[in-house]
């Protein structure tokens, strides 16, 4: 049936469609050249009629008063006007400017116990608000002082939070080893339009800092255009099951089925993605990612590092390139590795993103049947001298022993054991309350113990035990991403 049926999010898409104050980069440049196109006929071919449901009645409204808009004023000013509300800030990223950019009129600081907290940049656009601040004088952490975690917030005049969505990461500086300084940034949800006061809930009991915002000055924005960002991805294929080994099975952690496995489509698999290519006047922004698509012998170990990529040209001619840390999502996603270079123009392609190898964490399992009876006593010791391998690392079972309310294992290995590795101890299908490991490094082995305890009775009778082992190892590739600038 084709019977139309209001709906609520029907609604919300009409008005939102109708109080859009800004269009799409794509459909600017489309409707640019249509419009250019469409200036140059004489006459105009004969159409077959057709009929709207009345929930594109609107859309079609809300397009033709902007054609209707654009030929009054002429579309080169449009198309001049569009342009300028997409823009880029160092040290800030890529902003839209339709609504009009607020900023912290200055810096604004306050003191307590000797702590100061300022607030030392702000950018609000429709998008999302980017607050900048530092702390000076942070007593050292021998001093007892102690360490604060909490994250700040965004209060509005009406009483409302704004929680952050991103950022917090930064950087430590120890000022004459008597105090210390933390730097860092956060992306805040937007600020209703017009607002041009809010309140910076500092972190750690530190007074509130009541923030005044004006309008951006000019030339405060790099114009920027969004263009073309069509790519070609490819990479290896991994076998979907491997054949474990005897008593070895090989495992990686994934996705809870409720949450999606990607932020965005992967069409080739686990691989480098081009998000966004943005035209400034001297040169070109690309973003991308690499995606974890959950079809690698393991999960993406992403880290606050870059991803290390080599771009080259024509003839495989090294590129240069800056590394913009500033440009990324609000939100980002944990098996997901963001990146985002500016390349100088001219530029001549295709251009290609070769990464040789990535770093994921693999996690091997070796079961231990193990019979410990009903009624198994405190100190109990079941010896098991046995060689086993487990992640390409030779371990020596020692012997298991019960506890009041647990079990502990004991295992040695050679001094080869890699660094980055670590242990985990189980009973398959029960769930152990708390855990705890130690390593001693003699001369010529590791020694471990892992112990597991339980609030209830531990688990008794004919248990299989599980001994895994995580670590970061590099996956070679290559992965490669093609892109090719658009024609002048």
């Amino acid at each position: 049936m084709n019977d139309f049926t209001p709906s609520t999010q029907l609604e919300d898409n009409i008005r939102a469609a109708i109080a859009v104050p800004q269009a799409l980069p794509e459909f600017v440049n489309q409707l640019y050249t249509d419009l250019m196109h469409q200036a140059s006929l004489k006459s105009r071919k004969g159409l077959r009629p057709f009929y709207l449901r009345p929930a594109w009645i609107a859309f079609f409204a809300v397009l033709t008063l902007l054609v209707v808009s654009t030929l009054i004023i002429g579309p080169e000013r449009v198309y001049a006007a569009v342009r300028q509300l997409f823009g880029y800030i160092p040290g800030v990223g890529i902003v839209e400017q339709g609504s009009g950019i607020r900023v912290l009129a200055e810096p604004v600081s306050v003191e307590k116990d000797g702590i100061k907290v300022t607030v030392e940049q702000v950018v609000a656009d429709a998008t999302h608000t980017f607050v900048a601040y530092r702390v000076d004088g942070i007593p050292p952490v021998k001093s007892g002082f102690p360490i604060c975690t909490d994250p700040p917030a965004l209060q509005l005049p009406d009483g409302s939070k704004l929680s952050f969505l991103g950022g917090g990461a930064g950087g430590m500086d120890s000022t004459g080893g008597t105090s210390m300084t933390f730097a860092t940034d956060y992306t805040f949800p937007p600020l209703p339009a017009g607002a041009g006061k809010v309140i910076f809930l500092s972190p750690c009991q530190m007074p509130a800092i009541p923030l005044a915002l004006v309008p951006a000055p000019s030339n405060f924005v790099t114009p920027a255009v969004e263009v073309d960002a069509t790519s070609i991805s490819s990479g290896p294929q991994f076998p979907t099951t491997s054949t474990p080994l005897p008593d070895e099975t090989s495992n990686s952690i994934r996705y809870a089925p409720s949450f999606p496995a990607t932020p965005t489509p992967v069409p080739h698999g686990s691989g480098l993605y081009l998000d966004q290519v943005i035209e400034l006047e001297h040169s070109y922004l690309l973003v991308g990612n690499f995606t974890d698509a959950g079809d690698l012998p393991g999960v993406l170990a992403v880290d606050n590092g870059n991803l290390p990529v080599q771009i080259t040209g024509p003839g495989g001619q090294p590129v240069n390139y800056t590394v913009r840390t500033d440009i990324h999502p609000a939100v980002m996603w944990g098996a997901v590795w963001y990146w985002a270079y500016e390349i100088p123009r001219p530029v001549h392609g295709p251009l290609t993103w070769t990464l040789a190898s990535i770093p994921i964490h693999q996690e091997t399992s070796l079961q231990i049947p193990l019979d410990v009876g009903q009624n198994p006593q405190p100190g109990q010791k079941w010896v098991l001298n046995k060689s086993v391998t487990i992640g390409g690392v030779d371990f020596l079972l020692d012997d298991i022993v019960q506890e009041q309310h647990g079990y502990t294992i004991h295992l040695h290995s050679g001094v080869n054991a890699p660094e980055q590795a670590s242990l985990g101890f189980s009973v398959s299908g029960v769930s152990a309350d708390q855990s705890n490991g130690s390593l001693t490094q003699l001369a010529h082995e590791i020694d471990y113990s892992e112990t597991i305890l339980f609030n209830t009775a531990p688990p008794t009778g004919a248990l299989t035990f599980l001994l895994a082992q995580y670590q970061i190892v590099n996956l070679p590739g290559p992965w490669t991403l093609t892109w090719s600038p658009p024609a002048p």
